[in-house]
């Protein structure tokens, strides 16, 4: 890693990756922007265009190293093989994923996702690529795949997390090993505590789109994201720390593509599809495991 990323550069790149895509014309019909950004066909990437930024801004970028063109090409083996490297690295470790996390509350939006990309790199046993399709039935990682290293990139440090995207968690699995991860400021520790009460204190029933509307409306987080919080939510759901009746946590072991459909069928209602298992299992009864909570937050949540 080669850069080093700060406010200027992040609000720089915010400028590349987040761009007001759609506008209304003057009968009220939204038409897209052109802003250069180009579709990859034959690789299936965007090649994301400056031409939005000042001059001193693409210079700015320009040294800082950013990989913004990079494309970096993936095959499901580089992927598996990688992944047990990486959990060979003695700066990838379980502590100091935990810490990343809490500091992800807000001051290191960073920090929210090497928790899932941990947990996958370790639980993903190695195996030969298994399938008649594009996606190997043994991890769903896909044959091959390419993918724009900086946007990946910008979207863990503008918040995002998820446990989907096998080939995105190895980039930023990647990074992590060569990051130096800050300590958590009192007001991660405090935001954290009070995430974890509403979780505990949550009424019988309640669903985990419930649970995002009231930590909305009690204002936990400074600058409530839905989807930065779902994030923060499955990492703590595949660490066993909200618990369910029937899907087992990443931290316990890998579920597979075919268990995880028939693991599905199990699912109470009908499932939210943009809220995913074993997350879109917890019910507010089951509340906090109070014994893997402090297993593995013990110093942050007392």
């Amino acid at each position: 890693m080669n850069y080093q990323m700060n406010d200027k550069l992040l609000k720089i790149l915010k400028k590349v990756y987040n761009k007001k895509r759609y506008d209304k014309d003057e009968k009220g019909y939204y038409r897209e922007i052109d802003h250069g950004d180009e579709w990859d066909n034959e690789r299936a990437v965007y090649i994301f265009s400056t031409n939005i930024l000042k001059d001193e801004e693409k210079i700015y970028l320009e040294e800082s190293s950013y990989p913004l063109k990079e494309i970096e090409h993936f095959t499901h083996d580089k992927v598996i093989d990688e992944f047990k490297i990486l959990t060979k690295n003695f700066n990838v470790t379980m502590d100091k994923a935990l810490q990343a996390y809490v500091a992800g509350m807000n001051s290191f939006p960073r920090g929210r996702q090497p928790i899932l990309s941990y947990l996958y790199a370790h639980q993903c046993k190695n195996h030969t690529y298994l399938s008649e399709t594009d996606y190997c039935q043994k991890c769903s990682v896909k044959k091959e795949k390419y993918l724009n290293v900086g946007e990946v990139l910008f979207s863990y440090y503008y918040g995002g997390s998820w446990n989907e995207g096998v080939e995105l968690m190895l980039i930023e699995l990647r990074e992590f090993s060569q990051l130096d991860v800050p300590t958590p400021t009192e007001d991660d520790i405090v935001i954290f505590r009070k995430l974890i009460d509403i979780i505990r204190n949550a009424p019988q029933g309640e669903t985990p789109g419930k649970l995002e509307q009231r930590i909305k409306s009690e204002k936990v987080f400074p600058k409530f994201s839905k989807y930065s919080v779902r994030g923060q939510l499955l990492s703590l759901a595949e660490l066993g720390i909200m618990p369910n009746d029937f899907y087992p946590p990443m931290v316990d072991r890998f579920v597979d593509p075919f268990e995880r459909m028939k693991l599905y069928e199990k699912a109470k209602g009908s499932p939210r599809s943009d809220i995913i298992l074993p997350l879109a299992a917890w019910r507010g009864e089951y509340g906090i495991d109070e014994e893997r909570l402090d297993k593995y937050f013990g110093k942050y949540s007392k």
